[in-house]
């Protein structure tokens, strides 16, 4: 992958080395139920497809950012993904992961689909709110994403 960033998830904090870098905290209203989680980090370089998704539970399956794509539609960014769960019957499916920002208002809308489960229709939905964390200090910055 040719981004640039080095992402740490350590007490919260999260570092991306380039500057012409973004890494945003993005958390979601969502259940216990849903395979949707209540806080994911992205991260991406403007003008690259390239990019990288963290939360607890990618951090808990696969130790590290999981690669992926970055689309802009109009003024929305588009993060696309997938990643290997069970479902509360114990089989196997791919989650399909998908959330749009909106960079002006730093709003959020994720929707995670179920493919590889007979039978069953999995499909969640969560609304949130990012923050644009600053390269250097690890911390939230006022100004909005790139």
């Amino acid at each position: 992958m040719m981004l640039k960033i080095g992402l740490a998830v350590a007490a919260g904090m999260c570092v991306a080395s380039s500057l012409n870098a973004a890494v945003l905290d993005c958390t979601y209203k969502t259940n216990e139920k849903s395979f949707i989680t209540d806080r994911y980090i992205f991260a991406y370089e403007a003008g690259d497809p390239a990019a990288a998704v963290i939360d607890g539970y990618i951090k808990y399956k696969a130790g590290k950012p999981l690669d992926a794509k970055l689309e802009t539609r109009g003024d929305k960014l588009v993060f696309s993904w997938k990643i290997p769960v069970k479902d509360m019957y114990n089989n196997i499916a791919t989650m399909y992961y998908r959330n749009i920002i909106d960079p002006k208002t730093m709003t959020a809308k994720m929707t995670a689909m179920a493919a590889g489960v007979p039978g069953e229709a999995i499909n969640f939905t969560a609304s949130g709110k990012c923050e644009v964390i600053d390269e250097k200090t690890g911390k939230t910055k006022k100004s909005k994403t790139k």
